[in-house]
C-alpha cells in the first residue's frame, strides 16, 4: 500500500512538472476567418495549417488560382483582423518529403501582405 501511494505521488509530481513547462498553444487571431474562406472552394481542398512567426501556412494538394486566393487572405488579415505585414505560404504536403523545399512542405505559392 505504501508503494502504491509513492507511485501515485511520483506520477503526480511529473505530471505537474509537465504541465508547468509545456508549451501553450495560442490560437492565431484570424484562423477561423481564413479557414472559412478556404473551405468555400469545393474543387480544391485547402486548409489552414498553422502560423509560424509572421507566416500563415496553408496546405493544399494542387495549384489553383493562389494569386487571387492569397490576395483575399491578405485582405481578410488587413480588414477583419487588423494585421499587416504577414506572409502567406501555400504548401503541398502530398509529395515525397525529399522534395520539400520548406520545413512545412513543397512550396506552391508565397505572398507578402503589405
Amino acid at each position: 500500500m505504501k508503494d502504491f501511494f509513492r507511485a501515485i505521488f511520483i506520477l503526480e509530481f511529473f505530471a505537474f512538472i509537465g504541465l508547468a513547462t509545456s508549451k501553450r498553444l495560442i490560437p492565431y487571431p484570424c484562423d477561423n476567418q481564413i479557414e472559412s474562406y478556404l473551405i468555400q472552394d469545393y474543387n480544391v481542398y485547402a486548409t489552414y495549417q498553422e502560423f509560424a512567426a509572421d507566416t500563415i501556412v496553408v496546405r493544399t494538394y494542387k495549384d489553383s488560382l493562389w494569386e487571387i486566393k492569397t490576395a483575399e487572405i491578405c485582405r481578410l488579415l488587413r480588414d477583419s483582423c487588423k494585421l499587416n505585414g504577414r506572409k502567406v505560404l501555400v504548401i503541398d504536403t502530398t509529395r515525397n518529403p525529399a522534395f520539400f523545399d520548406t520545413r512545412f512542405g513543397k512550396k506552391i505559392y508565397f505572398r507578402y501582405c503589405p
